[in-house]
Order: C-alpha cells, then structure tokens, then sequence
C-alpha cells in the first residue's frame, strides 16, 4: 500500500496519515513498461472508490509512472495528479 498526495488543496489541520504527506492510499498490484511513452509504470487499485466506482478503482489504465529523472512516481488518475508520499510495507508473519 502507498500514500499519495494529489492537486486537491489540504484543510487546515487535516491530517490522513503519521507523516502528514499522504490524502489517500492506493494498494500497488502489478507494474510493466509502457512502449507509447517508453516509463515503467505500476498498476493500482483505488481501494478508497465505492462498489459504484469498481470498474474505475480497478482499471488497467490506473498507472503510476516512474520518473527516472525527477525519481518521483506519478500518474493522472480522476483528473488528478497523484504522485507516491510513502510507502508501507506488508509484514509477513
């Protein structure tokens, strides 16, 4: 699961996550190369979206791309610009 921020401005004192970085969390299920604009790139899913938004939380176009450059991870998702704040691990048990 990763944290993002996008362009929606923050409230004051609104705080989503221990980092203060993060509005919402995405949970990464695949990655792949894309040859149109030669980036890797990581699939998502929306886990925030209702069962209304299914087909939108779970498209194969929900892509973050890597930035090798800016090293930042960043896609268009909801005329947004979502771009990867944190990272949190699985624990294994």
């Amino acid at each position: 699961m990763v944290g993002v921020q996008y362009s929606k401005k923050k409230l004051p004192g609104y705080i989503n996550s221990p980092c203060n970085r993060s509005f919402h969390y995405i949970l990464l299920v695949g990655r792949g190369f894309d040859d149109n604009v030669k980036k890797d790139f990581f699939y998502f899913i929306d886990v925030g979206r209702t069962i209304d938004n299914k087909s939108e939380a779970t498209s194969k176009s929900n892509k973050l791309y890597v930035d090798k450059t800016s090293k930042f991870i960043s896609g268009e998702y909801f005329n947004k610009k979502y771009t990867i704040t944190e990272i949190r691990t699985n624990k294994i048990k």
